[in-house]
């Protein structure tokens, strides 16, 4: 927590050691539960691995920007939480000007320092950030679909990988993302 050096492989270790096990082993339980060979299982297993990544990477974008009406999670959550997700990451790798010294002061400080979220918003824009992490999560997903697309005997599982994907999609425009107008600093 409130590590502003955290960098893309360990967000990812995380993920792989939550949501992208979870799906992982649900999919291989699943597969081996209706009799697929060994073969099927682990593609299914490595599909779920990679759709569980593409799942969390798409929870972190939202942090910032909801994708979808009725998702309800809070802006900035994990950041108020000193949680470095994976959006915020990239963003941080690449920024170069003074919205990254503000969310570097605040994280350095744990939290106690004032943070104006617009230069939250601005370091995404700067940097691209959220459209950076739905284009790593959209491969994250081909190959290991691909591989377990002969395995597949229902179409619920393609039609859960659609709408997550559908998700995924940059939004129109480039990089820009619709911004709150009136958030408090976060203290």
């Amino acid at each position: 927590l409130w590590n502003p050096e955290t960098e893309w492989p360990s967000c990812l270790r995380i993920t792989d050691g939550k949501t992208a096990a979870l799906f992982a082993s649900s999919a291989a339980g699943v597969a081996a539960l209706g009799g697929a060979s060994a073969e099927g299982v682990a593609a299914l297993e490595a599909c779920g691995q990679g759709i569980g990544r593409a799942f969390q990477i798409l929870d972190d974008v939202q942090d910032f920007v909801p994708l979808r009406s009725g998702w309800g999670k809070e802006r900035l959550k994990d950041l108020k939480e000193g949680i470095v997700t994976l959006p915020l990451a990239v963003a941080l790798a690449r920024g170069r000007g003074p919205a990254v010294r503000q969310v570097l002061r605040y994280l350095e400080g744990r939290g106690q320092v004032p943070l104006d979220p617009a230069s939250v918003y601005a370091l995404l824009d700067e940097t691209s950030a959220l459209a950076v992490c739905r284009r790593f999560a959209r491969r994250l997903c081909q190959r290991p679909l691909a591989r377990a697309e002969p395995f597949l005997q229902t179409d619920g599982l393609p039609r859960l990988v659609a709408a997550l994907l559908a998700g995924l999609r940059d939004t129109p425009g480039g990089s820009h993302h619709q911004r709150p107008h009136h958030l408090p600093p976060l203290v």
